[in-house]
């Protein structure tokens, strides 16, 4: 049975892969349109609070997310936004040229509720998963790393940011087929083998989305938000807050040191690094993870470490480093900080999947993607204010306070995550 199940979670991982290679192309697509100035900077806090709020609300999704069938609810969403894509692309190859700004506005906010039910359903999966066989859990998280490393920054990214000078058009069309590969493979991995998924009790079942919203903004009691150590919801907040007050802001300062056309495809190259560095890792920590997860208390706080030694390194090159040479030292120091902060990312969500039961999980789950959310739009609104595309050193500042103070907690606690 166990041979059975990964071979049907390996082909629910390719999906999601397929499908976060199509939405990263229009992520790069959107930041090369904003370095050519079609889009302004403001669309990045903008669409970030935008995203985030729906997040913020996960504690309530959730509850309803977990009554379907994970795998059900995942085909829905791709077959969703193939229609919305569908949409857009007819209206701007139909429509008069100035209608693709304006189109590509709406289909963003339309589609940007899809993120956050995908990310509930494959949490949901991934822990039905666990139940039986947590190994294959480890490996899939190290799989879905890995990938979208390599589909996002790597490649979706870049070659997007490289497309949009020639259509936006092309870029959705991509994202269609690569939705409609991930339907295609999600099916296909239902009918081979489902893990059963356990639905909440009749009473949770009953509270209703108004209950779900009232519990979410006032709930019975702070346990499940300080819980759990490195696990707990109020890290993931304070965590996001310090790496999205640094965000895209950093590599679009450093890609705005190129002049003219160079600006974009020195961003295509800078993604294309911060891929690679995404997805190191990752990968290193799967694998130790696989073999010994009694050390995963000991890696999270030197991944701390080093992200607070990333941003700090950061502050002190652009002090006292103010030319190109300089910039490209910060981007290398930006490299470190991603390394480290996917590292932490990437251990907290497979300790979650694994550690926790399911009763726990689902209490946790929800208010972590809140938690983080709400600090995703205190960060990236934070960094925009600081003005971080134009001198990136008050939210180095910033970034660095955090993690040195989230490390030197670390190091004081004791079995976070046990």
């Amino acid at each position: 049975m166990n041979r059975l199940l990964r071979r049907a979670q390996r082909l629910m991982v390719v999906g999601l892969l397929a499908s976060f290679l199509g939405s990263q192309l229009v992520e790069g697509a959107v930041n090369g349109l904003i370095v050519l100035g079609v889009f302004p900077l403001a669309w990045i806090p903008i669409y970030r609070t935008v995203t985030d709020v729906q997040d913020a609300f996960a504690a309530a999704v959730s509850r309803f997310v977990e009554r379907h069938n994970p795998g059900h609810v995942l085909v829905v969403c791709e077959a969703t936004d193939v229609v919305l894509t569908s949409v857009a692309i007819a209206m701007i190859l139909l429509g008069p040229s100035g209608w693709v700004a304006p189109v590509l506005v709406v289909y963003l906010l339309v589609a940007s509720f899809l993120p956050l039910v995908v990310d509930l359903a494959e949490e949901f999966y991934l822990n039905d998963v666990a139940q039986i066989d947590g190994g294959a859990v480890v490996r899939a998280n190290m799989l879905i790393a890995v990938g979208t490393g390599v589909g996002g920054l790597l490649i979706g990214r870049p070659v997007g940011a490289l497309t949009s000078v020639s259509g936006i058009a092309t870029v959705l069309a991509l994202n269609v087929a690569l939705s409609l590969v991930a339907i295609v493979l999600r099916i296909r991995s239902g009918r081979l083998y489902a893990p059963e998924h356990a639905s909440p009790s009749p009473e949770a079942d009953a509270d209703g989305f108004v209950v779900g919203i009232r519990r979410f903004f006032f709930p019975s009691g702070p346990g499940a938000i300080v819980r759990n150590g490195f696990l707990s919801p109020v890290f993931s907040f304070v965590f996001m807050l310090s790496t999205s007050v640094l965000g895209t802001y950093v590599v679009l300062w450093v890609a705005g040191e190129a002049d003219g056309n160079g600006v974009v495809t020195r961003l295509s190259v800078l993604l294309f690094a911060m891929g690679a560095s995404a997805i190191v890792s990752p990968y290193v920590i799967g694998r130790i993870l696989e073999r010994n997860g009694e050390t995963a208390d000991r890696l999270l706080r030197w991944l701390l470490g080093l992200f607070s030694f990333g941003c700090t390194a950061a502050v002190v090159v652009r002090l006292t480093w103010d030319d190109a040479v300089g910039s490209l030292v910060i981007f290398l120091c930006l490299l470190v900080i991603t390394a480290s902060s996917q590292g932490v990312l990437f251990a907290v969500s497979t300790l979650r999947q694994l550690r926790l039961s399911s009763t726990e999980f689902r209490e946790v789950v929800g208010w972590s993607f809140s938690m983080s959310a709400i600090g995703g739009i205190c960060g990236a609104w934070l960094g925009y204010a600081l003005r971080a595309a134009q001198d990136p050193l008050a939210a180095l500042l910033v970034a660095a306070g955090i993690g040195t103070a989230l490390f030197v907690w670390a190091m004081m606690s004791r079995s976070s995550t046990r």
